[in-house]
C-alpha cells in the first residue's frame, strides 16, 4: 500500500465531516425522540446516546487519524527538496482549516441544530482550534515524510 501527499487534506476533510455528521445525526434522533410510541421513543432515546457517546471519543478521533497520517507518511516516496512546495501547500491548507471552522461556527449559531451543537463540546473545541490542529498535524506529517531522507519509502 501506498501513501498519498493528499493524505493530509483528506485528513482534515474527515475531520470535519465526522463532527457534522455527529451533530446533524443527534439533532435528527433528538426530533424523533417524543413521536408517542414508547418503544419508538426508547429505541430513539438509546440511538440518541449512542450517538452522544461521538462527542467523547471526538479527541480519540483526531488522535487516530493523526497516527494513521503518520504512518501513510512512511509510505510516500518523496525527495526532501519538495518540503518547499509542501511548506506552501500547508499554508494553503492552514487557511482552508480556517474556513472549515468558521464554517462549523456559522453553520451551528443561528439554525435549530445551535443546541445540539452546543451539548458536543469535544468537537466544538476541536473545530474552534481546526487551524491550530492542522498546523500541527501538517508538521508532524511533514516531518514524517521528509525526514526519511531521499527516495526511501
Amino acid at each position: 500500500m501506498k501513501g498519498f501527499i493528499a493524505d493530509y487534506f483528506i485528513l482534515l476533510m474527515l475531520i470535519f465531516f465526522i463532527g457534522i455528521f455527529a451533530v446533524v445525526m443527534a439533532y435528527a434522533a433528538s426530533l424523533m425522540t417524543d413521536t408517542g410510541n414508547p418503544y419508538i421513543d426508547a429505541s430513539m432515546t438509546n440511538a440518541y446516546n449512542g450517538i452522544f457517546s461521538f462527542n467523547s471519543v471526538a479527541p480519540f478521533v483526531v488522535v487516530s487519524l493523526g497516527l494513521a497520517l503518520i504512518g501513510s507518511a512512511f509510505m510516500v516516496r518523496t525527495q526532501p527538496i519538495f518540503f518547499i512546495l509542501f511548506f506552501v501547500v500547508q499554508i494553503l491548507f492552514a487557511f482552508i482549516s480556517i474556513f472549515f471552522s468558521q464554517a462549523w461556527t456559522g453553520f451551528f449559531t443561528d439554525n435549530a441544530m445551535s443546541a445540539q451543537a452546543n451539548l458536543f463540546t469535544g468537537w466544538t473545541v476541536i473545530m474552534t482550534n481546526f487551524p491550530f490542529i492542522s498546523i500541527f498535524l501538517g508538521i508532524i506529517f511533514a516531518i514524517a515524510v521528509f525526514a526519511k531522507g531521499g527516495g526511501n519509502g
